[in-house]
Parts: C-alpha cells; structure tokens; sequence
C-alpha cells in the first residue's frame, strides 16, 4: 500500500510538471453564447474526470513511460478543450436585407464609338456587350494545341507541359460559386508551324495574332476539330523565338475561319514564362478576358495589387476572387445578393464574404450614370486566403475608363497592405465629400457596414 501511495505521489508531481508546461491556451475562433457555455461544461467535466481515470490507469499500468504519456495524452486533450472554450462570444449580426439592386454603370462611349472600327471589345466596366465575350455561365470547352517552328522543334512533352497550364482551373467553378467552368481538351502533339516563330512579330498586334491563330489552326489541319470548342489555347515551343503573349479576343466576322466554324476566343501563350510558378493562375486570367473582365492593375496609376487577380499572380500570390463587381457583370451574383443607395441618406447593411457563396455580397452608391462606389467584405478564405488583411475592400468605379487606365481605385484604411490598398476593420471610418462608410461589426465571418451618401 505504501508503495502504491508514493506510485500515487509520484505521478501527482509528474502531472503538475506537465500542467506548467502547457501553455495557457489561446482564444480560438469566436462562438455564440450557447456554443461557449456547452464547451466550458465539457472541459470542466472532463478536468474531474481526469484523476480517477489516472488513478483507475495506474492500478492496471506500473510501467513508468507508459503513465507518463497517459498524462500527457489527458493533458493535451484538456488544452484543446480548453482552447475551444476560450472562443470569443459575438453578438449574431441582424440579418441581411431583402433589398435587391440590378444597377450597372454606363457603356464606355469611347468603345461604343469605335465599336465598327475594332477587332476586338474595348475593355470596361460596363455592360459586356452580347455576343463579344464567352457567356460566363455553364461550361467553356477549350481544346490546347502545341506548336513548334522551322530551327526550333520541341524538346519537351506536350502532354506533360498541359498540367503547368491548367493546374488551377477549379479557380473558376470556386470564383463563380460553381455557376461557371471550364473543359480543356489537351491536344498532346506538336504541330509544325510554317514560318519561325520570331516571324510573327508581336501577338498583341491584332493583325500577327490573327495570322499566328491562322496558321495554328492549319498546322493541325484534320488532328483538330475546332468547331467543338469555345476557344483555343496555343502554347509554342519553348525556343519558338514567339514574341510575347495574347488575349485573343474577336468580334463576329473578324475571327480566324476553322474547319465550319469561326475562332474568336483564345490565349496566345509566351514561351518566355515556361516555368513560372504561377503560370497556370495566369492563364486563368487571360481566360478572364474572354469573358469580359477588365484588366485592374496593369499599367495603372490606380494600382489595386492583390485585390486584382491579373496582379496577383505576377507578384507570386496563387490568385485572388474578382471583385464583387466582377462577379455582378459575369452574373455570378444575382440582384438580391446587391444593395444600392441611389439617393442621399444612410443604410444599414450585413455583408458576407466575397470568397464564399451565398449571402448579400454588395453595397452600391451610384454617382453618376457612370460612377460609383461599391464595398464588399474580403476575408483570407480559400482562394483570397493570401490577402494582406480582412475586412470591408472599399473602391470607386468609373466607366468611361478603360481597362488598364485605372477604371478602379481602391479607397485604403491606411499603410502596411503595400502595395495593396487595406481593407476597413470593425471601428474604422472612410468619409469623403461623397461618402460615408462605417465598419460596425463583424461576427467572425459577415460585416455590418453602415454607409451614408451625402
């Protein structure tokens, strides 16, 4: 008895030795009341439990190692008991409003103009024009050809190269709440082009892109029926000596003729990004082209950063989701999930996460015919887990800008997101001649903004 007694004693001073070795645990990720008070009773119960299944341990096992990784294991087990316990309580956000909104800015009057002149559509944040985009809903079939040149044949396996470029192509059925994808048929085969490739010039000239899709599509003759696909993504030996890379992006009649059918949709890939990490994130956004998307952040002086996918990727983030904005054009948003304050006043409003479906994504404030502000919450969830900070991503929008000249500029809570614009926390406040926006709340997930337009 006695030796049990000092075994007893013994294993009291291991656990208290475990005990102050544990950390004190951390709060964990906010819960309800009821959540809370459930998950204190479960470790207050589970701390009596523990030292007669010890002591009920210790009469069945005398070997020491043994004892002592039963009080670890206990030990462990109530830290993450505790841990749960130690959520943060939030008070439940009033729920979203049945408000429902279908406001869209005003068609670019400088690409409507030209429209009879053009290749291709003039880029904006206007309506997209029927007809000039691949319908973002549903499926797109691409088919992927690989071509090589006279002095450059191909030293690498075509099929092998396909999974650099398509690798993250569940991006699209993640950012459209699954209302879009897109099929690619991989062609494993290099085709013989009859010019070098230097010979092209730069495909982001119209009339060389139109020529380098022409002859893509007659090198692979019959191996190929184009009449299938939505759109064709050509990928060139890695020495082709092609110069630069192409959205393919044509109005009807002015396409490249294939098999029975017209090609007006594709990406004309670069040999010189062979490699890049994020080569695949970048295909998807040239992708976005053929659907409509502006381009945000290149050659602006209203650069967004991170909160525009076409930047992202090229700074060495995966990717990010489109702005709500985006989303609202391609129609992967619907006008319940949109609130507009059209006229002066104040409106509350509970949004939820850009990054997941359902829920009130938007809050409007029309301006102009053609200018708005627009907020939205961004919060580090799947695809947007690599943002800089959460919080409510404020921004303007101007129509009659054209891609790539700024037609969004973000409105930022401050620095240290650089050279991203900083999304507004609970208790932070923007104010402008125009607008004014307060952050209220957040329940660890939503956001109740408050926003008044002056």
């Amino acid at each position: 008895m006695k030796g049990r007694l000092l075994l007893l004693g013994g294993a009291a001073a291991l656990c208290a030795a475990v005990a102050a070795s544990v950390a004190p645990p951390g709060a964990a990720a906010t819960c309800t009341q009821a959540q809370k008070d459930a998950r204190v009773a479960a470790a207050n119960a589970y701390r009596k439990r523990m030292a007669p299944q010890r002591r009920a341990y210790f009469v069945r096992v005398t070997a020491p190692q043994k004892r002592t990784a039963f009080v670890k294991r206990q030990q462990a087990k109530l830290t993450t008991l505790r841990t749960a316990a130690a959520c943060t309580v939030v008070t439940p956000l009033p729920p979203s409003s049945a408000a429902s909104c279908d406001f869209e800015l005003e068609p670019n009057r400088e690409a409507v103009r030209n429209q009879p002149f053009l290749h291709s559509p003039m880029r904006n944040l206007g309506p997209l024009e029927p007809g000039a985009f691949i319908p973002a809903l549903g499926r797109a079939e691409a088919v992927m050809v690989f071509v090589d040149f006279p002095g450059a044949p191909a030293s690498e396996s075509a099929a092998g190269l396909a999974g650099m470029y398509t690798a993250y192509l569940d991006w699209f059925q993640q950012a459209s709440y699954g209302r879009f994808s897109v099929n690619v048929t991989v062609v494993p085969t290099w085709f013989r082009m009859p010019e070098p490739g230097g010979s092209y010039g730069p495909l982001q000239v119209a009339e060389n892109a139109d020529r380098y899709l022409a002859d893509a599509v007659a090198a692979a003759g019959s191996a190929v029926d184009f009449s299938r696909y939505d759109s064709v993504w050509v990928v060139p030996s890695a020495e082709s000596g092609v110069f630069g890379g192409s959205n393919y992006v044509r109005y009807p009649g002015r396409g490249v003729a294939a098999n029975s059918a017209e090609l007006r949709f594709g990406v004309l890939l670069s040999p010189s990004r062979r490699g890049a990490p994020f080569e695949a994130a970048h295909l998807n956004h040239r992708v976005l082209a053929s659907l409509g998307t502006s381009d945000l952040g290149e050659n602006s002086n209203k650069p967004l950063g991170h909160w525009d996918p076409n930047f992202a990727d090229s700074q060495g983030a995966r990717t990010a989701h489109l702005l709500g904005w985006h989303k609202w054009l391609l129609r992967w948003l619907d006008p319940a999930q949109i609130t507009c304050l059209r006229e002066p006043g104040v409106l509350e409003e509970t949004l939820t996460p850009i990054a997941r479906a359902g829920g009130k994504k938007l809050v409007v404030v029309p301006t102009g015919p053609s200018t708005a502000y627009a907020l939205e919450v961004r919060r580090q969830l799947g695809y947007d887990r690599g943002i800089c900070r959460e919080g409510i991503l404020l921004y303007t929008l101007d129509s009659q800008i054209l891609s790539g000249n700024g037609p969004v500029e973000g409105k930022s809570a401050g620095t240290g997101c650089s050279p991203d614009v900083m999304p507004f926390a609970v208790g932070e406040t923007y104010e402008d001649a125009g607008i004014k926006v307060e952050v209220l709340a957040t329940d660890g997930s939503g956001y109740r903004v408050r926003v008044t337009k002056k």
